[in-house]
């Protein structure tokens, strides 16, 4: 098997489980009694752990290779649903957390091993190829969201999510198999540093121009979508009483969108020009839906406003991601991918906080208050990358 199709299989595998694991989890925490201000506590925990995790990642990436962290990250996940498993608050913090390093690590080596092992000029197509087939895998997980609800009687369905989560945590790590083949570029053009000095040295290209603004950049769209789109799920619940069964049909439709729409991005790139002009483009169409989707009389309507301005805020993400993997020389893209999940989480800390705070207060809130975050981002965005490359 070649290593593009190897690549791609781990992720459509591993993104099955973790879409079934995201439908499920918001429906099983508030059956177990979580408030939002829990799940906003919960999320800013995860989000504290990812920053551990990232800045690690990003360092052992450079030091040891991007294959075995893929690995450790695995297990790390594996850790995190199991102990989640137990419908206890103590272990579900403790679950999450380990899922959060697992989840940070993986994100960080793999866009980093897949770096490594294509050159340049593929990078819009496969950043593109591997972004659908994850939304693709995560749109199956998202449906299958319906299996506990079907197979279960009401007052049976909490059993079920935790045995769900269980299960995901035993097949999780056999998802890694189809990597067995790949083999990252270690010296030459990715050169592995020689040593964790070597490694900490190379966060100083990071530190100005173009790199610097996109991680600025980061850190306000995290904090933005950590105040109320990563809690769609629990808000959905909690406004419109739904299960698993409805956030599983519309996670999945979600991931269909955005998967459709993601293989069109790279055309509009070439066709704008500049591939955070095309970004911007298609995310300024999202924040007015965001508002719209307050103010739905009921869960059609407002899930159909949030399928097309999800699909909108993040099909665009590859040409992001293939951008932000030029700007830096190739021996520090490892760290430049651990320093934007940093700022990601960085920002998640304390939108999840006040996201939690606010739907506590009134569930409608954090949305709201996100679309004019996200409007200030692209507007930073269009001025210190998009105008400062014209006026060049």
């Amino acid at each position: 098997m070649e290593v593009e199709k190897r690549i791609l299989l781990f992720l459509f595998l591993s993104s099955i489980l973790f879409g079934y694991s995201l439908t499920i989890t918001p429906a099983y925490l508030s059956n177990i009694g979580f408030t939002p201000l829990d799940y906003g506590f919960l999320n800013a925990v995860r989000s504290a752990a990812g920053l551990v995790s990232s800045l690690a990642a990003g360092i052992f990436v450079d030091y040891i290779g991007a294959l075995p962290v893929v690995v450790i990250s695995l297990a790390l996940c594996a850790a995190g649903f199991g102990s989640m498993s137990i419908p206890s608050k103590p272990l579900i913090f403790l679950g999450a957390t380990a899922l959060s390093l697992g989840g940070a690590a993986q994100h960080v080596s793999m866009d980093v091993l897949i770096s490594r092992v294509f050159d340049a000029e593929h990078y819009e197509s496969i950043y593109s190829k591997s972004y659908s087939i994850t939304l693709v895998g995560s749109s199956i997980g998202g449906f299958a969201g319906w299996i506990p609800t079907l197979v279960s009687s009401a007052e049976s369905l909490t059993r079920a999510y935790s045995a769900s989560l269980a299960l995901t945590a035993v097949l999780i790590m056999l998802t890694a198999l189809p990597l067995s083949g790949v083999s990252e570029h270690r010296f030459g053009r990715d050169r592995v540093s020689a040593s964790i000095m070597d490694s900490l040295k190379g966060f100083k290209e990071l530190s100005r121009g173009t790199p610097l603004y996109l991680l600025i950049a980061e850190l306000i769209v995290s904090m933005g979508a950590s105040m109320s789109v990563r809690m769609a799920g629990f808000y959905f619940v909690k406004k419109f009483h739904v299960q698993s069964n409805a956030l599983g049909t519309l996670n999945g439709a979600t991931n269909l969108a955005m998967a459709a729409l993601a293989m069109a991005a790279p055309r509009l790139s070439a066709r704008v020009g500049h591939p955070i002009a095309a970004y911007i483009a298609m995310c300024s169409l999202s924040i007015p839906m965001l508002v719209a989707m307050t103010y739905a009389p009921s869960f059609t309507t407002a899930a159909a406003i949030y399928i097309s301005r999800t699909a909108l805020m993040n099909a665009a993400a590859p040409l992001y991601t293939a951008f932000t993997m030029r700007v830096v020389s190739s021996e520090v893209r490892g760290k430049m991918s651990s320093a934007m999940i940093f700022t990601s989480v960085a920002g998640a800390v304390a939108g999840s906080i006040a996201g939690g705070i606010l739907m506590n207060i009134d569930l409608d809130a954090p949305f709201r208050a996100t679309a004019a975050v996200y409007t200030i981002y692209l507007l930073f965005l269009y001025t210190f990358i998009v105008r400062r490359k014209k006026r060049k």
